[in-house]
């Protein structure tokens, strides 16, 4: 089983934003975001929760961000 931050690590991978870099002055937020995802994954896995359960509801989470995220992005362009 992964542990939690693994988890996280790979979803954030996954996910490209559709091709574009996250804003210098974003990535604190994003930080943030993931810091708090790896928090959730951690008490999910203490939890007892299944790597697949909690890779399901990052990517969840994941996908929600970038979908803000891209907004904000390209408002900027």
């Amino acid at each position: 089983m992964q542990n939690a931050q693994e988890v996280v690590d790979e979803e954030v991978a996954r996910r490209t934003f559709a091709g574009h870099a996250v804003p210098e002055d974003l990535k604190p937020a994003f930080d943030r975001h993931r810091a708090n995802l790896v928090q959730l994954a951690m008490s999910l896995e203490t939890a007892g929760k299944d790597s697949n359960t909690i890779r399901n509801l990052v990517g969840d989470l994941m996908k929600t961000y970038e979908d803000d995220l891209l907004v904000l992005i390209e408002a900027r362009l």
